[in-house]
């Protein structure tokens, strides 16, 4: 019994540094029929034609659909896997050359806030009201007294600002971005990536932080689920610091630290953003 349970842990985690393999193509020889290079295998390698493309009938269309809608759905399911188990080892992978087995990350990011909005719906307006309409009140409580801190005038353009971004949930993590990406990489602007030399770049920041922006919007959608949306903070932070550790192979001191840094001076710069917009509104 006690050599099963541990042989079970070997694998999770195998599995979560070295995720699934695949398994190697077949090596026939083909002539592509759309660029004419011969080659071995599957797939042409200068054009990504199929090898072994045949005739259409009704039985190879209705193979090429279910075929394609499966390959779609196995990659959903296995990022949605990834980034639940091994998200950081996962965003290493892609960001060093795995990609044919994973969703992109702006494309996992729209399929699941899909997710997210129709579970918003069906849960909001049905079955939590009471609950929801409790949150927003000691909400707006909170957000009254923190504002009312800086006088009228300021405490009237936040709440301007403020009032804007709710009307607009869905599009709030087009306003974080900017300055999650900026204050990305002046925390991690020395950190090697796991077995790597390399740093992240502007790009690596972007694809980072939009798969980690799907893995908190998979923690929102299970809070509702499980009607915990009020205690969200601190999966959501705990995720965060999972993924830096698996990502750049932190100890769980420095992964905890770089975690606090980048939340800081993440929300620094957007203190400084929006104290920018409150002086021009002010001014004009």
């Amino acid at each position: 019994m006690k050599e099963r349970i541990q042989r079970h842990i070997h694998d999770i985690r195998t599995y979560q540094k070295e995720g699934k393999q695949v398994p190697l193509s077949d090596m026939e020889f083909h002539t592509c029929p759309s660029c004419g290079h011969d080659f071995f295998g599957k797939f042409c390698p200068h054009c990504g034609e199929n090898g072994n493309a045949k005739r259409f009938t009704l039985k190879t269309t209705f193979i090429e659909s279910f075929i394609s809608i499966a390959r779609l759905d196995n990659a959903l399911m296995r990022t949605i896997t990834d980034l639940c188990v091994r998200p950081g080892h996962m965003i290493n992978d892609y960001l060093h050359g795995r990609r044919r087995m994973y969703v992109t990350p702006v494309k996992i990011f729209i399929i699941l806030f899909i997710i997210l909005g129709l579970v918003h719906y069906l849960l909001y307006n049905e079955i939590f009201t009471t609950n929801i309409h409790i949150d927003v009140e000691e909400y707006n409580k909170f957000k009254d007294l923190l504002f009312s801190s800086f006088g009228p005038t300021i405490s009237h353009h936040l709440n301007t600002i403020s009032n804007w971004i709710e009307n607009q949930p869905y599009t709030e993590v087009i306003y974080q971005l900017p300055f999650e990406i900026l204050a990305f990489k002046l925390v991690f602007s020395k950190s090697k990536f796991r077995d790597s030399v390399n740093t992240p770049n502007w790009s690596e920041s972007f694809i980072t932080l939009v798969y980690i922006h799907s893995v908190r919007t998979i923690i929102i959608i299970l809070s509702y689920l499980v009607c915990l949306r009020s205690y969200i903070i601190a999966p959501i932070i705990c995720a965060f610091c999972i993924i830096i550790h698996q990502l750049f192979g932190f100890s769980w001191k420095k992964s905890i630290w770089k975690t606090i840094s980048f939340v800081t001076v993440a929300f620094l710069i957007a203190t400084f953003y929006i104290a920018i917009i409150i002086m021009l509104m002010h001014f004009l």
